[in-house]
């Protein structure tokens, strides 16, 4: 340990940053390593018997990719991290056409199959929804409907001059 002239005694380890971060979070007792539905996928996965019914890394795909559409529905934070992995691997699996497993999935993770039966519903309507809600980007960056689409008005000159954008529909990620 080295004095720093104040009457502190530090060491080299706790100069680094991330180790005075740690170090504030364990104080507060916060658990940053929160499990997410990702984290069930593969555990579920794995104890489904699906063998060589379904290729399993393209129901993961599907599955993370429902999950993701999810954390966007606010619907959706309603339910438990296990939940909505088991309902989002239903619907993969749905999607490819081998329907049925939700009672495995239920008997997985002991959750009442009503609710199982409810968010896999709503995971559904979901992704209807985004399919009849298909947008087609243009080049400016604004999204469009393919059939009803009218230009914006045009604007002033002063906004035009301007170096900031005043509309949010102008600034581009």
């Amino acid at each position: 340990m080295e004095s720093n002239g104040s009457g502190w005694q530090t060491t080299a380890a706790a100069a680094d940053p991330a180790s005075w971060e740690l170090l504030v979070l364990s104080k507060l007792k916060w658990d940053v390593a929160g499990v997410t539905a990702h984290d069930f996928l593969p555990l579920l996965l794995s104890r489904l018997h699906l063998r060589d019914l379904v290729n399993k890394e393209m129901v993961q795909r599907h599955a993370q990719t429902f999950i993701a559409l999810a954390a966007r529905d606010y619907e959706f934070t309603l339910y438990s991290a296990s939940t909505l992995a088991s309902c989002s691997i239903a619907a993969a699996l749905r999607g490819l056409g081998v329907d049925g497993h939700l009672p495995r999935l239920q008997e997985l993770t002991g959750i009442d199959l009503d609710c199982l039966q409810t968010c896999l519903e709503q995971i559904e309507e979901m992704v209807q929804n985004m399919i009849e809600e298909r947008v087609v980007s243009v080049p400016n960056g604004q999204a469009r409907e393919a059939a009803e689409w009218t230009p914006p008005p045009t604007q002033n000159k002063a906004h035009n001059n301007a170096a900031t954008p005043t509309d949010v529909r102008d600034v581009h990620f």
